[in-house]
């Protein structure tokens, strides 16, 4: 046992020095550049500290991390011969000769690519060791992308002296662009064997760009356009032409660092035009640009995907396709480029800027690119370029809110708007929303809104864009309204009229027309909020926030006419009792109906035979008439909170401020019961449910119930309450079913003080 534990602590050992080889020939190789090495100075003695100090403990983990590290050196290897064949292409040597030399570099770095992409790291190596292996990885991704660039570069410089020879780029006139026609080969002169032989190289070329661009791709980790050398031979020169034509002398000035995460090199061959008009590049007359641009992406991609199914791809048309779609994708970055680079940097610098005619024709390219056969999601889009700059983003986004903030208060300022009406009939339960027109206008605008925004491409700025131009919208509508509804026109004559026999129909119909609309942007919102469009870029948490506030509004000024309805009832009431006794006396008299007699109506009789008391009726015409007048001017969800809240509070009203100061005989508690029943009665039209009329009046039903039962019960009860009985008072009320259950002891215990036979 001894024995074998000393030959497994030397195979560690053995197993540790081979790791730690490894990883040093490793970082000789990778390190041999200066430039590399320059990138982290202290990174050799950063690796030698993990080497030392490493925590794997088992000979076979340590070999793993050793395999890695050898695998690492060999790509190294690998990358190292291809460097060589790129670097020793001349000028003066034979195009075959250079093409060969081309063909090893761009096989060499396809190798070194594939072999990166398979490898793979155990999970047993962890902590110091992996820190050390994920280094060498992570040198080895930027070295081998740099290689590709440089074997890249060779061949590139060529394909494109190739495309120039064949006519390539097209002219950028209109009409030259409207029958354009392109091969590779020369149409000029030449047989058919040289035309093959030129095509020959055309095919060497493509191939070797091809492999170099997927080569990259593997040490990038990274599948986007930017990367396809092959579409890039064809995007270049136009791109040159492009910015020569419609770009202004600033475009060499201009600082790039917003601009890193959409690299085109351009390093290629460029073919400027022979002549340009100053007019072409102005930058106030952006639809110049995009008027060239939509013809290039119209009348280029199917001509480049027919000479690569031709001759270089002719048993992969899927590749032709490939390049085709992020040849286009190059070609709207280009034409993004130069808005981004001249006119966005012009309209910045203006007095005037033209901001959103820029925005226009760049949605209006965009929309016409997306239907191009050879679109994608991934298709840059030149709205884009808008936001590349903080500072262009926001002048932007300021303009557009300003433009769509006038427009909306323009609406608001119009009386007219206010007042005509558009009835909307929503799918779930037919709900009736009365909502002026001004509120059609103004989500109108928040539509506008989210319709730019899905011209972005990414979802931050999506979201972005939302914020900065329709929320503020939706906030100063919001503020419109409570302006209008605090206003003498609206609060102000509601609350005049609270204090005389007028119905306030003027105030209640202005604070109405605030209500209905915010009701009406509110459910809208909350629709916006469902939709697909807007939840991708979470904008749902915007329009929810908004929705909110707005509900917030609706209930609030729902109540507020609702306590106008109130206030004058309660004064109507209140008014002349503490005056005398000459209303709620009558509460008080003794009739007929006082004798031992049951010839009184039955309680539950529906038509009872005497009439409520005058005061009371008085009372009720006025209330009866405000109601009116909120069913005509509010949508079907908010009359049905204002009616409700008028209810529940003119019920508490009768309570408080006249059964519990009355007195009453039998005979005047069984008037105060026909008084209930018109009270009630005036809410009959709006409900189709008896029991949602009763439960919004339930205080005064219970209350009723304590005047009118039994004077044995009522005596039960009171001696309950006076001695503290809770459970016994609660026990009375339910066997003598009197249902009393929201009026607390001391309610109950000073509506019984009332009755008159419970005195003694």
């Amino acid at each position: 046992a001894h024995t074998a534990s000393d030959a497994t602590a030397d195979a560690v050992v053995d197993a540790k020095r081979a790791y730690v080889d490894a990883v040093r020939l490793a970082r000789a190789r990778l390190w041999r550049t200066d430039d590399v090495k320059g990138d982290d100075e202290d990174n050799e003695r950063e690796t030698d500290s993990r080497l030392t100090s490493t925590s794997l403990t088992t000979a076979t983990t340590l070999a793993r991390a050793a395999d890695v590290a050898n695998a690492l050196a060999n790509i190294s290897r690998t990358l190292e011969r291809a460097c060589a064949c790129a670097s020793s292409v001349s000028e003066i040597e034979e195009d075959d000769a250079s093409w060969l030399k081309i063909e090893r570099a761009a096989s060499e770095c396809a190798s070194a690519s594939a072999t990166f992409r398979a490898m793979s790291i155990d999970s047993a190596i962890d902590g110091d060791e992996r820190l050390v292996v994920n280094a060498l990885i992570d040198v080895v991704r930027d070295l081998g992308a740099r290689t590709c660039d440089y074997a890249r570069d060779s061949g590139l410089v060529m394909v494109g002296e190739m495309l120039s020879a064949s006519g390539w780029p097209p002219d950028l006139r209109p009409t030259a662009l409207q029958s354009f026609t392109w091969t590779f080969t020369c149409v000029d002169g030449g047989d058919d064997t040289d035309r093959a032989m030129e095509e020959m190289k055309v095919v060497r070329a493509f191939h070797a760009l091809s492999a170099t661009s997927e080569a990259r791709a593997g040490f990038a980790g990274d599948e986007s356009f930017v990367w396809d050398d092959c579409a890039a031979a064809f995007a270049e020169p136009l791109s040159s032409a492009l910015r020569a034509t419609f770009g202004g002398d600033e475009y060499d000035a201009l600082d790039d660092e917003d601009d890193d995460r959409m690299r085109v090199d351009s390093d290629g061959p460029r073919n400027e035009p022979s002549t340009t008009s100053s007019a072409l590049k102005d930058p106030r007359r952006p639809e110049r640009l995009f008027a060239c641009a939509k013809e290039l992406t119209t009348q280029t991609p199917s001509a480049v995907r027919a000479e690569l199914e031709r001759v270089v791809f002719v048993d992969s048309p899927k590749s032709a396709v490939r390049v085709t779609r992020n040849y286009l994708s190059h070609l709207v970055h280009a034409v993004a480029e130069v808005v981004r680079t001249h006119i966005c940097v012009a309209c910045a610098a203006s007095e005037d800027p033209w901001w959103l005619h820029v925005a226009d024709e760049c949605k209006s390219f965009d929309d016409a690119v997306s239907k191009n056969a050879y679109a994608t999601s991934d298709t840059p889009r030149t709205l884009d370029a808008l936001l590349h700059n903080q500072a262009h983003a926001e002048a932007w986004m300021g303009i557009e809110f300003e433009h769509a903030l006038e427009r909306s208060s323009a609406a608001w300022r119009d009386e007219k708007r206010w007042t005509r009406r558009v009835f909307a009939l929503i799918d779930d339960g037919d709900v009736e929303f009365k909502a002026p027109s001004v509120a059609e206008i103004i989500l109108g605008e928040i539509r506008n809104a989210i319709e730019g925004a899905q011209g972005l491409s990414r979802v931050d700025w999506r979201l972005y864009f939302i914020k900065r131009v329709a929320a503020p919208v939706l906030d100063d509508f919001l503020d419109a309204c409570e302006r209008r509804a605090v206003g003498t026109r609206g609060l102000g004559s509601l609350v005049a009229a609270s204090g005389s026999w007028r119905a306030g129909s003027n105030g209640t119909h202005v604070i109405a027309s605030a209500i209905n609309a915010c009701a009406f942007v509110a459910h809208m919102c909350r629709a916006m909020a469902d939709e697909t469009s807007v939840l991708e870029f979470g904008g749902d948490v915007v329009f929810e926030a908004r929705a909110e506030k707005f509900e917030k509004f609706v209930s609030r000024w729902t109540d507020a006419i609702a306590e106008a309805a109130c206030a004058q009832f309660t004064d109507k009431i209140i008014g002349d009792v503490f005056v005398g006794e000459s209303h709620v006396g009558v509460y008080a008299r003794k009739g007929d109906e006082d004798k031992d007699t049951d010839e009184d109506e039955d309680e539950d009789d529906e038509t009872p035979r005497v009439a409520p008391s005058g005061f009371i009726l008085a009372a009720l015409g006025p209330l009866r008439e405000r109601i009116e007048i909120a069913r005509s001017a509010l949508g079907h969800a908010a009359f049905n909170a204002c009616w409700r809240a008028i209810a529940t509070t003119a019920a508490s009203t009768m309570v408080k401020r006249v059964i519990e100061v009355a007195t009453f005989t039998p005979s005047g508690a069984r008037q105060m019961r026909r008084d209930a029943r018109a009270f009630v009665d005036i809410f009959a039209p709006y409900v189709t449910r008896q029991r949602v009329c009763y439960a919004k009046t339930r205080v005064l039903h219970e209350a009723i119930s304590l005047l009118t039962c039994d004077v044995a019960l009522a005596k039960e009860i009171r001696a309950a309450l006076m001695n503290n009985d809770d459970a016994g008072v609660n026990l009375v009320v339910s066997k003598r079913r009197l249902d009393v259950d929201v009026l607390d002891n001391a309610s109950i215990a000073r509506v019984l003080a009332t009755r008159a036979d419970l005195a003694h």
